[in-house]
């Protein structure tokens, strides 16, 4: 459908999300959106890992417990935590969630770094003064 038109009909759609959701709709084609919406219900395939956290900490052990109890109460599936060099106890307070997610049937893991690792990026771009 043309873009101009698309704009016009989801303008009018007083709801944000529901006007995002048609205006995507209506630009894509309705004919393409109802064949991926037939080929997404038919395909069964399930990923390894639906969400996954990447997150760098230094001395978040005090919070550590209640923030990876919040997120796996939300679905997080697999964490990728790196300890930027903490003096505190995160690693004592990761170590049984590493321990027990790395075990279980669901796919759940902590993956941990407790080595601080250094790199070094070159630039491959230049400054040109003056």
């Amino acid at each position: 459908m043309n873009k101009v038109l698309a704009e016009i009909i989801a303008g009018v759609i007083p709801h944000k999300m529901t006007r995002n959701r048609w205006r995507g709709i209506l630009r894509y084609g309705i004919f393409n959106a109802i064949r991926l919406k037939r080929e997404i219900s038919r395909n069964h395939t399930i990923p390894k890992f639906q969400l996954a956290i990447c997150a760098i900490a230094k001395n978040e052990g005090p919070y550590f417990k209640e923030w990876i109890e919040w997120h796996l109460a939300h679905g997080v599936d697999q964490f990728f935590i790196y300890d930027n060099e903490s003096t505190d106890d995160t690693k004592d307070i990761l170590e049984p969630y590493i321990r027990a997610l790395s075990t279980t049937n669901h796919g759940q893991a902590i993956v941990c770094s407790w080595q601080p690792t250094t790199t070094v990026w070159s630039s491959t771009a230049s400054t040109h003064a003056g």
